[in-house]
């Protein structure tokens, strides 16, 4: 099967769960035969970023694809990114172009706090799109909402499904948002077995 994971995030080089969980993810399919892309954002949009992705890429060893003045294109443990170096004008065109080449047959969305990528992918593949809840912060209601928009909580009623991280997130998604979603619990700290949980000495 073929995966697009869609994210406002840096997909390599940074340290948050949300990052890290993705990352896991897309590595984890790639791992049970499905093949895997992503497009993901760098650390900072402009020619200092694209030029510290390049420099970290280069002193990691990892194979660069393809680089141009909007996308670096690197394949990672079998996934291949697609990160958008230069500013967020360039994400949709860089988005609808990998969603024609790829054609997924599933496109997962995450951590759209703009609800463009939701959007477009919607339009694109209407019934094939699955939103990827991280953080009540980012959903468009609720009373832990960055950004309350009734319009962006109608694009996600649109999607094939919902995936939550936890099932406090669950819970808020369905009382605050009226939203179903099946809890995954990621396996942010790897597989384990961990010997030292638990353990604080």
């Amino acid at each position: 099967m073929k995966i697009l994971q869609v994210q406002f995030l840096n997909y390599l080089f940074a340290p948050g769960g949300a990052h890290k969980a993705n990352r896991i993810l897309a590595e984890g399919l790639v791992e049970r035969g499905h093949t895997c892309w992503v497009v993901a954002s760098s650390l900072e949009p402009g020619s200092k970023g694209h030029a510290q992705l390049l420099a970290e890429l280069t002193a990691r060893g990892i194979e660069i694809i393809s680089d141009s003045p909007e996308v670096v294109v690197f394949v990672y443990k079998g996934v291949r990114v697609h990160t958008v170096t230069s500013d967020f004008r360039a994400y949709p065109r860089v988005l609808l172009q990998v969603m024609r080449d790829f054609a997924p047959d599933w496109t997962l969305v995450s951590e759209d706090r703009t609800f463009l990528l939701l959007e477009l992918a919607l339009e694109v593949s209407p019934s094939r799109v699955v939103y990827v809840s991280h953080s009540q912060a980012t959903l468009p209601f609720g009373p832990a909402s960055f950004s309350p928009d009734s319009g962006r909580t109608q694009l996600l009623q649109r999607a094939a499904g919902i995936i939550s991280v936890s099932g406090y997130l669950q819970d808020y998604l369905l009382r605050w948002g009226g939203l179903h979603s099946s809890v995954i619990p990621f396996p942010a700290y790897g597989t384990g077995p961990f010997p030292h949980f638990g353990s604080f000495d």
